[in-house]
């Protein structure tokens, strides 16, 4: 299991813009569970709408776990899309 914690740092945090690409790429690694926590709530990455209803915004700290066969690459490519874009 590889995580990395997050501080939102875009202004409006994840909308759906963001949303869906963070769905996109989750859906790349099918064979690996990528979650997105906030707080108390965890949601899986894969689930657009799920994540929007995290409500992260600026500021929030949010952590991101991948879980399986093909943890290591899919934990590179969601802290690269976190830390170039939110």
């Amino acid at each position: 299991m590889k995580r990395f914690e997050h501080t939102i740092h875009a202004p409006v945090g994840i909308h759906a813009k963001p949303a869906r690409q963070i769905a996109k790429i989750a859906k790349q690694f099918a064979d690996t569970a990528i979650t997105v926590t906030r707080n108390d709530r965890t949601v899986s990455a894969a689930a657009l709408m799920k994540l929007l209803l995290l409500g992260a915004k600026l500021g929030d700290t949010v952590t991101v776990v991948c879980d399986g066969p093909s943890e290591m690459a899919a934990v590179i490519a969601m802290q690269d899309f976190f830390w170039n874009y939110l």
